[in-house]
């Protein structure tokens, strides 16, 4: 009855840690950062554990702390399991006893089951709840580090603990492995529909709302210095898509869409706007760069070649640009770049024209 209420009181100590994981996820921060901090929870969730034990003999401690550092390494990884393991390590030399080797070996093969576990199992759902006791079994190894403890002691604990570790461990890892793991379903299922709210369904870039988003989170430092914006159109695309059909005209959306993000830099953004016009901002560039990659796009998407009964169908398109010196105004070089396009297609097409800053322009 004594091991029961010790350990029950754990049970809501585990509640709020699951609840805490869930929390996490639907946050845009460093992962690494958010599962250290994760890890120090479930390393002093360990500690308070220690400090509520079920005393064997002098200096030798039962607990349910193996089950916290086992959950914490199975779902947070290395970055979470070692700042958890380390915590845990120092509380229990800190209460000292001749069960302190004992109980940091325990903990340590804890943590290094919790994370064997998550190497088995890998993306497997894990509301299968063979999976969740199996990690219940593997973190009852820790038990194995009884041996270490005095011959009266190791008895004690093998005879009156052990079978109650062992299915606290099981029980726990089944209910509140399985709480963690709704709690990291639920985010992912959040993660994908706003990441479906900010992305083009049929090339993976950006959309509109996303490459706005962008914009609006970039720092001020960048947006400020020079830089530049590309509106990419193909041309005669409806004819494309009324004379070879919709999912050819998709197709050759998906190879531009892969052809341009192959010609531009790391730090620029591309999205599809809709239809089959694109934008591109180049931060951080000169204008003999900016008017480079607009040409580099042009030339790269003139090279596809749609090939359909035999036929290789060439595709072009035309790009407007605008460079500014003083840094980017959203609307002020969307409107610009558009109305360089707009020359671009009037002279003839497949050619690139970039637009005055707005003060000339405006003269």
């Amino acid at each position: 009855m004594e091991f029961a209420i010790k350990y029950i009181y754990s049970l809501g100590t585990m509640a709020l840690l699951a609840v805490a994981f869930g929390i996490s996820l639907q946050f845009d921060r460093s992962e690494k950062l958010s599962r250290v901090g994760l890890g120090l929870l479930f390393g002093i969730a360990a500690t308070m554990a220690m400090n509520n034990p079920i005393p064997i003999a002098e200096g030798v401690i039962v607990d349910p702390r193996n089950l916290f550092i086992g959950l914490s390494a199975a779902f947070l990884g290395l970055w979470g399991g070692v700042p958890a393991l380390l915590v845990a390590i120092s509380a229990r030399s800190s209460l000292g006893g001749v069960g302190v080797e004992a109980g940091v070996v325990s903990m340590t093969i804890a943590s290094c089951a919790g994370y064997a576990w998550s190497r088995i199992i890998g993306n497997r759902v894990l509301y299968h709840p063979g999976y969740l006791l199996l990690l219940g079994g593997m973190i009852s190894f820790s038990l194995t580090a009884i041996t270490l403890l005095p011959g009266d002691a190791m008895t004690q604990v093998l005879v009156e603990a052990s079978p109650f570790v062992i299915a606290f461990n099981l029980i726990g890892a089944t209910l509140f492995g399985g709480l963690m793991e709704r709690e990291r379903i639920i985010a992912f299922q959040y993660g994908r529909m706003r990441d479906e709210a900010v992305t083009d369904p049929l090339t993976g870039l950006l959309n509109r709302r996303g490459f706005t988003r962008i914009i609006d989170h970039l720092p001020e430092e960048i947006m400020s210095k020079a830089g530049a914006v590309l509106v990419v159109d193909l041309d005669r695309f409806k004819a494309i898509n009324d004379t070879y059909g919709h999912d050819t005209g998709d197709s050759v959306l998906v190879s531009v869409a892969e052809q341009m993000k192959s010609c531009v830099r790391k730090s620029d953004v591309v999205a599809r706007f809709g239809g089959e016009e694109f934008v591109v901002l180049l931060p951080e560039i000169s204008e003999q760069e900016a008017r480079q990659i607009a040409e580099r796009l042009r030339e790269t998407v003139c090279a596809i070649r749609v090939t359909l009964d035999g036929d290789a169908m060439p595709v072009t398109t035309s790009v407007g640009g605008h460079w500014d010196r003083n840094g980017i105004n959203l609307l002020t070089a969307l409107r610009l770049a558009d109305r360089a396009l707009y020359r671009a297609k009037q002279e003839g097409r497949n050619r690139t024209e970039f637009a005055f800053e707005p003060a000339m322009a405006a003269a």
